[in-house]
């Protein structure tokens, strides 16, 4: 038995898994599919952090309260003078940049009124306002103007940061929070090839976390010094509670409380990133990167364990991932999309594992019952290959009990001779398939192997077995049995030697190749005892200690003892004549005279004994034993016997 496995942790296997773990990462990271995903991981991770206004950022909503108070219709547009008091007093506070995000495509209705407001915003110096359609007085007195525009996702939240933008005619797009964050000398805006590079918005909180007032407020009730040194944006309220084209209202990330945001809250939030360099990180191009490398890492990892450490690992990896989004979110500034990490790649590796797993299992076992199949019976593999811990299948040996069985075609050298190879080789797969299925199978032997045309086999290994001597016994029989048969149109008789005794049981070969079986003095006794057979003309005979195991159970002929060439010690041999019962005792009156002239022969008395011989010869001319005794008496006749001599037969050849 070769000691590779069928199957084993091979890296194509574990590359499977990886590679649909990226599949289904990215499958669930395209726009189409997997924005809601991806889009999901960024809101979860601004749930989870604590809100943290920005310091020194305010904004003044243009609210109807305020316009009620300060006499201003709500249909109609405000009065630009007031706007021109809010910045002069900005000013006088020593405010920061004031960002304004407001509309003015059109002139007042009373000319001096814009008039007032670009001295205002002139004399302030450090007002940015939109370009949408600006009015050429206020824009040429601005500090700085730009676009106003975002770029919600489907679902109308702005998650993008957008700075600015190269067109396809090469006109370049500017954000005027970005303006605005050049006024204020914003570290940023100093780096070349920065404003057009993608980034996330990192809210401080959910809608109204930045400080606000009213735009009355902001005019009269402001104490003195409020606005010094703070950035400053103006713009409409989330009054209207609701979203859709042309409104400057957008939907909160946030899932709880308010859900909307103010156009101006939202520029306020990009103007704090792009001034306290607070944005998050995480491109599209470095997030396909992260849940590539993740897929591929976790994919290699699951497949190596088994499915319970497998999911205790996949359950661990989820948390460990969820942490580090958070901490890489909150303090480096970099977010990626780990709810498709959790839900999507780690089941889908986690999946492969366990389907991975399964085949494994599946093919080791079949592995293991054919190689099982190759020494015990159907019944023991099925047995067996449900428990792994099978000693035939581990290294090393240990001594055992056995009964011992070596089979044997009686003249197979004549039989062969002249056979067309390929007859030859159909008769004895022909055979081997009737001996092994039919005879040793049956009786749970364990096949060890083949030698030529003999059997190898033993009981009582690698399964312990209490009756092991009556099931060798019984597969013996049924060997005598499948003689009377003919295979493939010749007449196949097996000699059977059985012994029972002591074996190093176990797995014995080399590094690359390994074979199940057992050796010692015992396993070639057995042997001996099926070349027995041709001097006693038997078929099946056995050791007195296969004898003892059986007991009363077969009936068998007891043929003396052998001092056989290589053993110190004679050994009594019986013959197996038959089950019990099975009309075998009818020759017990055979098998009595035999034992008397056995009896008399072993004391000595050679005249007696052959005399008895002679007469059991008369009446059973082909009993071999009685042959061999009288052929034996008259060799031994012409010299003396040893004073130790005890009736043992002395054989000189094996």
């Amino acid at each position: 038995m070769k000691s590779n496995r069928p199957i084993q942790k091979r890296v194509s296997g574990a590359w499977v898994g990886a590679v649909a773990a990226v599949f289904f990462g990215w499958f669930f990271f395209v726009p189409f599919f997997g924005e809601g995903l991806t889009n999901l991981s960024y809101d979860l991770l601004l749930n989870s952090k604590r809100s943290a206004p920005p310091e020194n950022f305010v904004i003044v909503f243009q609210d109807a309260e305020s316009a009620g108070k300060l006499g201003q219709s709500p249909d109609a547009a405000w009065d630009r003078k007031l706007l021109a008091r809010l910045l002069q007093r900005l000013k006088d506070d020593g405010s920061g940049v004031v960002l304004v995000d407001l509309v003015f495509d059109k002139q007042s209705g009373v000319a001096e009124d814009d008039v007032v407001l670009a001295t205002a915003i002139r004399n302030h110096g450090k007002v940015t306002l939109s370009n949408n359609k600006l009015i050429s007085v206020l824009a040429t007195n601005a500090a700085g103007t730009g676009i106003e525009r975002v770029y919600p996702d489907s679902d109308n939240a702005v998650r993008k940061l957008f700075s600015g933008r190269t067109l396809e005619d090469g006109r370049e797009e500017v954000a005027f929070t970005w303006k605005a964050a050049e006024l204020a000398g914003a570290p940023l805006t100093r780096l070349a090839g920065q404003r057009n590079r993608f980034r996330s918005v990192n809210y401080y909180g959910p809608p109204a976390t930045i400080e606000s007032m009213s735009f009355f407020d902001a005019l009269s009730n402001a104490p003195p010094g409020f606005f010094s040194g703070k950035f400053v944006l103006v713009g409409a309220p989330n009054e209207i509670k609701d979203v859709g084209a042309g409104r400057d209202t957008f939907n909160s990330p946030y899932k709880w409380g308010q859900t909307l945001y103010s156009g101006v809250e939202v520029h306020a939030t990009i103007l704090a990133n792009l001034v306290r360099s607070e944005w998050w990180n995480g491109s599209l191009p470095m997030q396909g990167l992260v849940l590539t490398v993740f897929g591929l890492a976790i994919g290699l990892l699951l497949v190596r364990f088994r499915p319970i450490i497998a999911t205790v690992l996949a359950l661990v990896v989820a948390i460990v991932v969820f942490a580090a989004a958070c901490f890489l979110a909150w303090h480096l500034h970099f977010w990626f999309p780990w709810l498709t990490m959790v839900i999507v790649q780690i089941p889908a590796a986690w999946a492969w594992s366990v389907l991975y797993h399964w085949i494994q299992g599946k093919l080791e076992r079949q592995f293991l019952e054919q190689s099982l199949s190759m020494y015990l019976s159907p019944k023991l593999v099925k047995k067996f290959s449900r428990d792994k811990d099978v000693s035939l299948l581990k290294p090393g040996a240990t001594k055992q009990k056995l009964t011992i069985m070596f089979s044997d075609i009686a003249s197979f050298t004549s039989i062969s001779e002249g056979m067309d190879p390929d007859e030859l080789a159909l008769m004895m797969n022909e055979y081997f398939e009737s001996a092994v299925g039919g005879c040793v199978h049956p009786a749970d032997g364990t096949v060890v192997k083949y030698i030529g045309d003999a059997i190898f086999a033993f009981w009582n290994a690698p399964e312990p077995q209490a009756d092991h001597g009556v099931r060798a016994c019984d597969a013996a029989l049924r060997f005598r049995e499948m003689s009377a048969a003919e295979v493939r149109g010749k007449k196949l008789i097996t000699r059977i030697g059985l012994h029972t005794g002591v074996a190093n049981v176990g797995n014995f070969g080399s590094q690359t190749r390994v074979d199940y079986t057992a050796i010692g003095e015992d396993v070639n006794l057995a042997s001996r005892m099926e070349g027995l057979n041709k001097y006693l003309g038997t078929t099946v005979l056995m050791t007195g200690a296969v004898k003892q195991e059986i007991g009363d159970e077969f009936v068998t002929r007891y043929l003396g003892k052998f001092q056989l060439k290589g053993f110190e010690r004679a050994v009594e041999v019986h013959e197996l004549m038959g089950k019990r019962g099975a009309g075998t005792e009818a020759a017990a009156p055979s098998h009595e005279e035999f034992d008397s002239a056995l009896r008399l022969f072993q004391k000595r008395d050679l005249s007696a004994a052959e005399t008895v011989f002679r007469r059991l010869y008369e009446a059973q001319p082909h009993d071999g034993s009685t042959q061999f005794y009288l052929k034996h008496i008259s060799e031994i006749r012409t010299h003396e016997l040893p004073r130790d001599w005890n009736g043992e037969v002395e054989l000189k050849e094996k």
